[in-house]
């Protein structure tokens, strides 16, 4: 998972190893707040009022927010 403990980054560093991760070096963060506004783009595109292509920037909005 991620190095949790001295021993491990000691032996990862002994190893040679240059990056790494983990709770021992970085607790995770939060993720970050939402915007308070949407920004205009996406309040056009999910209005309806966005033009012609409307279906398509609103079907590649929504599968760019999706999680993976």
């Amino acid at each position: 998972e991620g190095i949790e403990r001295r021993h491990d980054l000691e032996t990862l560093i002994e190893l040679g190893v240059e990056f790494g991760q983990g709770f021992l070096l970085g607790r995770p963060a939060l993720e970050p707040a939402p915007p308070r506004r949407l920004p205009r783009r996406v309040v056009a595109t999910l209005s309806g009022t966005g033009g012609p292509d409307h279906d398509e920037r609103l079907a590649a909005l929504t599968a760019s927010t999706r999680p993976r």
